[in-house]
């Protein structure tokens, strides 16, 4: 079998084993185009690789389970880093070693090559990984893993939307480092009643098509004499008389990408155009609940900017929602509404009809930023006129609304290894929790509700929210009291942690209370099991660590708080992406503490209590020992996925000092050097 196959030996070969983008590109070849160099790895070698290596079985398994189960998440991070992992096939590495050695190629460009990419159904622009500028064979072996690791990303799942096991073939080409390069729409995309084509291209070889603005932009009539067109040189002439003769040939605009290197121009990808379309909804559709999930998928949420994080972020919502209309629980209302400027009266309407348990709502669209973080529901027709003011050139707008719960008790749970029901929680809002600024009461009950454990504390001062001010606050808590569950609400609690445990593998439930209802509010999943306690204090991640004291005050932490509100940090949803954090305008208000968490390596932190704002630096801390916590805090659930060790002792910051080595284990307690 041709596991390898050169670009210009292509016509002989079917899609199925090209991919769409490799089968365009050997089709341009043979009508004479200048393309650049290559060949292609076959999507056999593809199915090979996953058949070897299990991941075909693990796609199954995700198949098996209902489409919108958060544990398909967690299968196919398994598949990513299978693929990452995995050696590559001595046949595959040998055939591609000689095709790198007998075509000399260097630098190189990585691309995928689908079935299916690059047609006008489907285009699957910016799903799949590529990666340019390839110097070694070690580079080019890794890339291809990306590329198919790229085939099992959520965004690339949601696009392709089939049951089959896809198939991925990899183009390898000569890397065309030009003076110029760019896209030519031989019709435009936007306005094709205009009746012109497009040039965009940039110097220096930017990538348009990655969002740089071009610095180079024509655009003639399509029934222009190119020749007598004077503005342009030679090659730009060229460009425009290729894309006339390849719509011509083909038989349906094109989007073409080019380059241009001294006198040699190159095309270098060549796809149907698709111009621009309007959603299934676009122009009546004014309200879709994000638990009408035939509905919603036709919003085609990646149009309207929503990255692959807000898709799976999104699905998964959908999972927790139907689960607890299942169980009897409750869960906040979450939609979407989509609106023109015309429409906004409409779309209030559809709003005011809708059945909330809150007068309160939170907004959220990608790209957008609104003048503040709640609404009451009578003031929303104001937030979309504020909306539409700050984003004129829109055409329409899509917001997706939350209903916000003042919640009066506030709490998380998780099972036990020995198979009983570990409860967290506080009076108030979720913020003192969330943050660990409040320790929470801890209770331990069996399954039939009996307390095996119970720890009470008083809490001074609770968030609430404030009406008038339209946010949450810290206030004095006119009780001081501890706060008591009552048994109903135990055995509520029970029973969610329970059913969401027979799905999931060691879930962590975050509930609330409110108006004698329980809500699920979110959950998580963790590989690396809760331990309570032990003669050291409470175990918020199990493990060993050894390392340097970098000591941390609660100044530091209350800045580490800011940091991490801007952080996704529910690891069944959370991708590397949102654990790359830019600091931007905070580091000018405490330039000390990111400098210290930057700079270090290896060290061990002590501080008052955790923060979300520790996981872009996570990389370079070792263990954590704090004052006080929760242990599911939303720091732990990450400590404990990343295997970091991390304990709760009181006075940490009292007992030890800055720069003192330490090594300290879960099972063993903590040894000063």
């Amino acid at each position: 079998m041709n596991y390898v196959i050169r670009l210009s030996d292509g016509t002989n070969f079917d899609e199925i084993s090209l991919g769409g983008k490799a089968k365009n590109l050997s089709n341009l070849i043979n009508i004479g185009m200048n393309v650049p160099s290559g060949f292609c790895l076959t999507s056999e070698a593809f199915l090979a690789h996953c058949e070897t290596n299990g991941i075909k079985k693990l796609y199954e398994e995700f198949l098996s389970l209902e489409s919108h189960n958060p544990q398909r998440i967690k299968i196919l991070a398994i598949i990513r880093k299978t693929m990452l992992t995995s050696e590559m096939n001595p046949t595959f590495e040998n055939a591609i070693r000689q095709a790198w050695e007998k075509i000399d190629l260097s630098p190189i460009a990585v691309r995928s090559s689908c079935v299916g990419e690059d047609s006008y159904d489907k285009s699957y622009a910016g799903i799949f990984s590529s990666y340019l500028h390839i110097t070694t064979l070690q580079g080019l072996l890794q890339a291809i893993r990306n590329v198919w690791k790229s085939v099992f990303s959520e965004q690339a799942i949601y696009y392709r939307q089939e049951d089959s096991f896809p198939r991925m073939a990899v183009v390898i080409q000569e890397m065309i480092e030009g003076e110029y390069s760019g896209v030519l729409f031989s019709q435009n995309p936007i306005s094709p009643e205009l009746n012109t084509m497009v040039m965009e291209g940039s110097r220096e070889s930017r990538a348009i098509v990655d969002g740089f603005d071009p610095d180079i932009r024509f655009e003639l009539s399509r029934s222009e004499d190119i020749e007598n067109e004077y503005s342009l040189i030679s090659p730009f002439k060229s460009l425009f008389k290729t894309a006339r003769n390849l719509e011509r040939l083909l038989g349906y605009p094109i989007d073409m990408e080019w380059a241009i290197r001294g006198d040699d121009t190159y095309i270098l990808q060549v796809r149907p155009l698709r111009m621009e379309e309007k959603d299934s909804y676009s122009g009546n559709m004014k309200f879709c609940s994000l638990d009408d999930r035939a509905s919603s998928e036709k919003l085609d949420l990646k149009r309207h900017g929503y990255e692959e994080f807000w898709i799976r972020f999104i699905n998964k919502k959908y999972w927790i929602r139907k689960k607890a209309r299942e169980i009897g629980a409750h869960h906040y209302a979450e939609f979407f509404i989509k609106f023109t400027p015309e429409q906004i009266v409409e779309a209030n309407e559809n709003l005011k009809a809708i059945e909330l348990d809150s007068e309160y709502l939170v907004l959220r669209s990608p790209g957008m930023k609104f003048p503040q973080k709640y609404y009451h529901r009578n003031t929303f027709i104001d937030a979309m006129r504020q909306i539409i003011n700050e984003n004129p050139n829109q055409s329409e707008y899509l917001i997706q609304v939350g209903e916000f719960i003042p919640v009066e008790i506030a709490g998380f749970s998780t099972q036990l290894h020995d198979g009983s029901i570990y409860i967290e929680y506080a009076p108030g809002l979720p913020s003192g929790i969330n943050t660990s600024e409040f320790s929470p009461s801890q209770i331990i009950v069996d399954r039939l509700g009996t307390v095996v454990h119970e720890e009470m504390k008083s809490f001074p001062e609770i968030y609430i929210f404030d009406e008038a001010e339209m946010e949450k606050v810290k206030v004095s808590n006119p009780t001081n009291q501890p706060c008591v569950l009552d048994s109903s609400l135990i055995t509520e609690i029970i029973n969610a942690t329970l059913e969401y445990s027979k799905s999931l593998q060691e879930p962590r439930l975050e509930w609330y209370f409110y108006k004698n209802k329980f809500y699920i509010k979110d959950l998580s999943m963790e590989n690396n099991p809760v331990h309570f306690s032990s003669n050291l204090g409470l175990i918020m991640s199990a493990g060993f660590a050894e390392g340097n004291i970098l000591l941390l005050n609660e100044t530091d932490i209350d800045f580490l708080d800011e940091l991490g509100e801007n952080l996704n940090v529910s690891v069944i949803s959370r991708s590397e992406k949102e654990d790359e954090f830019t600091i931007e305008e905070h580091d000018h208000k405490n330039h000390d503490v990111i400098n210290r968490l930057s700079e270090v390596s290896s060290v061990i932190v002590v501080a008052t209590r955790p923060s979300t704002g520790f996981v872009p630096f996570l990389d370079n801390i070792k263990g954590f020992i704090f004052n006080q916590g929760s242990l599911l805090s939303h720091l732990g659930i990450v400590l404990r996925e990343k295997r970091i060790p991390a304990l709760i002792s009181k006075e940490a910051t009292q007992i030890y000092r800055n720069g003192e080595f330490v090594s300290f284990s879960s099972e063993t307690g903590i040894t000063k050097y």
